[in-house]
């Protein structure tokens, strides 16, 4: 009997001990994505391939060295398919597995005895006079770089083949030739992102092309006209949003991003619309206008769903529709057995920092419900006093240990209990310079991903921060050169 209980309890003991310490996501992510690799299964279209968890885990924990050296295991094993599949003159997956490893910054010396290869396979059994017809045919229709058949492709085909033949070098000069005017004609018309992508993938295959100059600097005088159209119209829209014409500053922000998708001071000022959203319908609740305060949650949710500020709303929306129908009026001793849980669940929570996390069982969480329930009760307004010197205290110990998402989650948790704390935007700016300095040190070691990704978090906190612009140039630059 007693060896029955043993094996029961050891048999439960993993699905127990989750659900009362639950994993954290990104260690679920890392078992997933060395599970994949193990199998083989580099990258999919579902996002559960090995490139795709770790940088997943990336995004969520930047500083961790494992999924660092996850992706570069992932880089490795791409070659080792990718030379395995021209084995067996399986060139469509070698293309694949190659395409892979230049995604992950895979170093140029090690890709690009493979890439001849794949040339060389791919021209094997054709002759070099009809590669050249069917390139021309290409160019004739229009193909110049779109695919497998496209005229610049056939035209690598023949030069892996034949690298001094003098025809395909000239008619791939003139091809050349034709994309960048491609590229200036974008540029012009301000699609700056597909200019630039026909230019690098010039520069990529001849860095010496003599055109390459004054295509960079139709470039770079694109981008600097669309630099300051975009600037101005965001100044617009951050004057109308803060005269409180947030239709007005919304229609502006999406203007931008329609143009560059991942603008982030228009994404930041489409959050803000949110918060702004948010405060207005806490407002209408406030006078019992429920309809329009649930139109203006509507629009803060479309906006930014996860923004703190519409979980606050939409408990005070909850709360005002409690009083207006006399539920708060009289509280049963179920009610006050109620908060007096929900106080001690919170009190708890703070002293673990769960300020704002996990949704549901967060110190805001409880502490919201029990409020709802109690507002004038001494023991929630005393825990409403703490709750922001926990949020200090709490930034506080993650910039010490460099937990910068921390960090950050415990400041948007001072921000939510006393907005008007003096010195918020110092705690901002701090955080935004730890992040400049974790790219910078990144980019020392080629961690390009997380590079990107902390530069991305820099300007979401301070989209003016000295030194990023000159940290965004360095980055392209690095890239360019062909380094991890």
């Amino acid at each position: 009997m007693l060896v029955a209980i043993v094996a029961t309890l050891l048999l439960w003991r993993g699905p127990i001990g989750n659900r009362l310490v639950p994993v954290p996501r990104e260690t679920l992510l890392m078992r997933d994505a060395e599970h994949a690799l193990a199998q083989g299964r580099l990258t999919t279209p579902d996002g559960r391939g090995a490139s795709e968890l770790y940088a997943a885990v990336l995004a969520v924990d930047p500083d961790r060295q494992p999924a660092r050296e996850g992706l570069k295991r992932v880089g490795e094993a791409a070659l080792v398919q990718a030379r395995e599949a021209l084995q067996r003159n399986d060139t469509m997956h070698a293309r694949d597995d190659l395409a892979l490893a230049h995604r992950l910054s895979v170093p140029v010396a090690e890709i690009a005895p493979l890439d001849e290869a794949l040339l060389r396979h791919a021209t094997a059994g054709t002759s070099i006079a009809n590669l050249l017809d069917q390139a021309a045919a290409a160019e004739r229709a229009g193909h110049l770089d779109d695919g497998h058949a496209a005229a610049l492709e056939l035209y690598q085909r023949a030069l892996a083949a034949d690298p001094g033949n003098a025809v395909a070098l000239a008619r791939r000069q003139s091809l050349f030739a034709n994309l960048l005017d491609r590229a200036g004609a974008r540029a012009d018309a301000g699609d700056v992102d597909a200019a630039s992508a026909i230019i690098e993938r010039v520069a990529a295959i001849d860095a010496a092309n003599p055109d390459l100059p004054v295509a960079r600097a139709q470039l770079a005088a694109a981008r600097e006209r669309r630099e300051h159209g975009q600037a101005h119209a965001l100044d617009i829209a951050d004057a109308a949003l803060r005269t409180g014409r947030i239709d007005a500053a919304v229609a502006g922000y999406r203007t931008v991003i329609a143009g560059e998708s991942g603008n982030p001071r228009a994404r930041a000022g489409l959050r803000a619309a949110a918060d702004a959203y948010a405060l207005q319908a806490g407002r209408q609740a406030s006078e019992f206008a429920f309809a329009r305060a649930d139109a203006l949650l509507a629009q803060a949710k479309a906006l930014a769903p996860d923004a703190p500020s519409i979980r606050v709303a939409e408990q005070h929306l909850r709360s005002a529709r409690a009083h207006r129908g006399g539920a708060t009026t009289v509280r049963t001793q179920a009610d006050k057995d109620r908060v007096v849980k929900l106080l001690a669940d919170a009190q708890a929570a703070i002293g673990k920092d769960n300020l704002l996390d996990p949704p549901g069982d967060s110190a805001f969480d409880k502490l919201r419900a029990a409020a709802a329930i109690a507002p004038d009760d001494p023991g929630v307004r005393a825990t409403q006093r703490r709750f922001g010197p926990a949020a200090i205290a709490c930034f506080e110990r993650a910039m010490t240990g460099n937990q910068l998402g921390r960090a950050e989650g415990c400041m948007d948790a001072l921000a939510m209990a006393q907005p008007g704390y003096p010195k918020l935007s110092s705690m901002r700016e701090a955080l935004a310079q730890r992040w400049l300095a974790v790219a910078d040190e990144r980019l020392g070691a080629g961690e390009f991903i997380a590079v990107r990704k902390a530069l991305d978090a820099a300007r979401r906190l301070s989209p003016h921060l000295r030194g990023l612009p000159a940290l965004e140039v360095r980055l392209e630059q690095a890239r360019a050169g062909g380094g991890r």
